[in-house]
């Protein structure tokens, strides 16, 4: 092979080994953007919207952006597209995944659809239902499902196919089961959406979206949350989570059986709201996370590093048993179940980062889990019993707790340079 040759050839390599990181840091840029659009609508509603009450057209649509918004260009990008393409190859012993270029062309794709979806919120009259903001809606929609569809196959045919030769898919851990089983409801549902968007005439108007995906999409969050809460309890107690390969059975029976019941029951019974039964989010859910939670209690007997999987053990009880609880009291369970997942989700990044820095945390470490266990007391309590004023204090704590991620990762990273 000529020098030339050679040259091109080692720049090919160089950047298909950083495609897995250019996807996900584009995807989690994309989801950021996403999520901090979500907030100020969020804050909207709250500050402004609840001082004078609006319509109930206007009200539907803005919590229908703001759900659209938060799980399908925020949540969901950030988890399955974003932290799964950073941590797959980790998780396979490669230097990168599959089908890198794809990886980032369908991040870059995401983008565009996230950039479209803000331009619809901010549209003249979007909270009255605008003809434009709901076809740009509709759009965006449309190109992240495409985006997702990408990722998904890229990140199903790395684990499957792109293993190093001494990582078995029997042994991988329980990150690696929850993505691939949040990937393969990527994979069977997203069609479903796109065409429940074309048949409905748009996300805005027709509030019928969220019952027609709302369990494909949740599971789409909770399973790749529940591998993040394993891989911190990993973390903090030093060894395998216990009974790993059954709760990976677990994560794969919940997604195939929950798919087809949905699917069966929405052929059955239409788009209307009642054709979605409650049991079958119980059957979707509780599995992985009763399954997730008895291997940390399981875990925990070897004992914690730190607080961190304490926490993450707390929230997941917390949430399922104040979930039931509610249910049981005929209340809505949408905002715990939403406060619950995100909590898991950060305590467990957090929980990989302290461990990973050990004692050189310190009293920035100290002071994150302070900060964010407060403020995750504070927001849990006030889901459960009504407490609307305290939800913006727990919040601002649990922010204030994750922004110290920064400098935790700054001192990381320099630490790895020594």
């Amino acid at each position: 092979m000529h020098d030339s040759q050679l040259r091109q050839h080692g720049g090919t390599r160089a950047l298909t080994r950083g495609g897995a990181r250019l996807a996900g840091v584009m995807t989690l840029c994309a989801a950021a953007l996403a999520g901090t659009a979500g907030g100020a609508l969020t804050g909207y509603m709250r500050v402004v919207a609840l001082s004078r009450p609006l319509d109930t057209a206007p009200w539907q649509a803005l919590v229908t952006a703001h759900g659209l918004v938060m799980l399908f260009f925020a949540a969901i990008p950030a988890l399955i597209g974003g932290i799964g393409m950073l941590v797959l190859p980790g998780i396979l012993g490669t230097r990168d995944i599959a089908f890198p270029r794809l990886a980032v062309a369908a991040a870059a794709l995401q983008g565009l659809a996230t950039a479209l979806a803000l331009a619809a919120l901010a549209v003249p009259g979007a909270a009255v239902e605008s003809a434009t903001a709901t076809t740009l809606g509709s759009f965006a929609l449309h190109l992240s499902g495409i985006a997702m569809l990408g990722l998904a196959a890229v990140a199903i045919t790395s684990i499957l196919t792109h293993r190093a030769p001494d990582r078995r898919l029997s042994e991988m851990p329980v990150l690696g089961w929850a993505l691939l089983s949040a990937n393969a409801m990527v994979l069977m549902s997203m069609p479903v959406l796109a065409a429940a968007i074309a048949h409905l005439g748009g996300p805005v108007t027709q509030p019928g979206l969220g019952w027609v995906f709302g369990h494909p999409a949740i599971l789409m969050v909770v399973l790749p949350a529940l591998g993040l809460a394993a891989q911190g309890i990993e973390a903090e107690t030093g060894r395998p989570l216990a009974g790993r390969r059954t709760v990976a059975a677990t994560m794969l029976a919940a997604t195939g059986i929950g798919f087809f019941v949905w699917a069966g029951r929405l052929f059955s019974e239409g788009l209307g709201p009642d054709a979605l039964a409650p049991w079958l989010g119980a059957l979707c859910i509780g599995g992985p996370v009763l399954a997730v939670l008895l291997a940390a209690l399981s875990s925990l007997r070897h004992g914690p590093r730190s607080g961190w999987s304490v926490a993450l053990t707390l929230l997941m009880a917390a949430g399922l048993t104040g979930t039931v609880a509610l249910a049981l009291a005929g209340r809505e369970v949408t905002g715990l179940m939403h406060q619950t997942i995100g909590l898991g989700a950060a305590f467990a990044v957090m929980a990989v980062l302290n461990a990973r820095l050990g004692p050189a945390a310190g009293r920035l470490g100290r002071g994150q889990f302070a900060l964010m266990a407060a403020g995750a007391v504070l927001l849990l309590t006030a889901e459960i019993f009504g407490l609307g004023r305290m939800t913006t204090a727990g919040a601002l704590l649990c922010l204030a707790g994750a922004a110290l991620a920064v400098p935790l990762t700054l001192r990381l990273a320099g630490a790895r340079t020594r």
